[in-house]
């Protein structure tokens, strides 16, 4: 013979169980969205585009590049092209150092745009210098894209120079 206790308890158990998981499903049904709420990028984007200092934004900067996804990636490439130099050439050097698809691309289109200040011109002259020594390129291989785009502008000339120097110091370009 069974005691009738033991019984009951597994009855109460099973109860405290399923009150739990209607809790749970009320609980998820009246959750917000993901749609709803700021994405991580997406809160970023904002403080780097508010009045902050230049270290909050480096690092805010940072901290979307370092975000895997495409949000993020696309983010930071609108912030490449910001009008705000500042948030552009950070934001070119971290395009720089994530070297994610599209980077590169994003990069060319800031340097390759006369109507942009030489600083981020600049900045995008190094960091696509940069990428694709990373990418086993030579400067043979570069040097008349870099010529070309530069133009005669005079601080872009000594910026390629410099690149150059740094990167390719022992290749001889007898051209300059």
């Amino acid at each position: 013979m069974q005691k009738s206790g033991r019984r009951s308890a597994g009855i109460g158990r099973n109860a405290v169980v399923a009150a739990f998981a209607v809790g749970v499903l009320i609980v998820a049904g009246f959750w917000p969205s993901a749609d709803a709420t700021p994405s991580q990028a997406g809160k970023l984007d904002a403080l780097i585009r508010s009045p902050i200092g230049d270290n909050r934004r480096r690092a805010a900067i940072d901290q979307l590049s370092k975000l895997d996804s495409d949000e993020a990636r696309t983010k930071l490439k609108a912030l490449a092209d910001s009008p705000d130099d500042r948030v552009a050439v950070l934001a070119i050097g971290a395009l720089c150092r994530a070297d994610f698809s599209g980077a590169e691309a994003q990069v060319k289109s800031v340097f390759e745009d006369a109507h942009r200040s030489d600083l981020a011109r600049g900045m995008a002259l190094v960091a696509y210098c940069e990428a694709r020594k990373k990418h086993g390129s030579s400067w043979t291989n570069i040097k008349s894209y870099v010529k070309q785009k530069a133009g005669n502008d005079r601080v872009l000339k000594d910026q390629y120079a410099a690149s150059k120097a740094k990167l390719w110091a022992s290749e001889v370009d007898n051209d300059q």
